[in-house]
This record gives structure tokens, C-alpha cells and sequence, in this order.
């Protein structure tokens, strides 16, 4: 079965990591963003975080860029570019 993650405004840290564990992601898209803040930070992403990264963030530039600069993803900046694999 299944499963939809409803996004009504940031989804920050393990905020982020729930949704990206969903089969779909809807989002508002006048506010809210996933948002890597463990970067920010300078914390060690884990091998299973990254595995996960990898399978729903399909394209490698916009997984660059949310990992390696913390960049926060839009769900209009996800639909438009397709960057996203996870049903955003």
C-alpha cells in the first residue's frame, strides 16, 4: 500500500526524513521546503540517510546541492524542474 506525506510547511532534519521515507510527497506551494539542516551544522550524514537521498532525490545535481550546500528544496522548484523522484 502505498503511503502520501502531507508537507504544510518546513520539513527540516529528521523533519525531511519522514517525508522522503513516504512513496508521495504533497506539498503547499506558496511556503515550505525540504531542508537539510544538518549541514548548516557540519554533522556526518549516515549511510542509510544518504541511500535514502539518493533513491528519492533523482537528479544528481539537486541531491549535490541539497547535501553538499544545504540548499532548501521548493515543491514549485521540485514540479517545475522535475528534480525530484519522490512524487512531489
Amino acid at each position: 500500500m502505498p503511503t502520501i506525506a502531507v508537507v504544510t510547511g518546513h520539513a527540516c532534519a529528521a523533519g525531511c526524513v519522514l517525508p522522503l521515507s513516504h512513496d508521495y510527497i504533497v506539498m503547499r506551494k506558496d511556503r515550505g521546503f525540504l531542508y537539510l539542516s544538518e549541514m548548516d551544522i557540519g554533522l556526518t550524514m549516515l549511510a542509510w540517510f544518504m541511500a535514502l537521498i539518493r533513491c528519492k532525490i533523482g537528479d544528481a545535481k539537486v541531491r549535490r546541492e541539497m547535501v553538499m550546500q544545504a540548499e532548501k528544496l521548493t515543491a514549485e522548484q521540485a514540479v517545475k524542474g522535475k528534480n525530484c523522484g519522490c512524487g512531489i
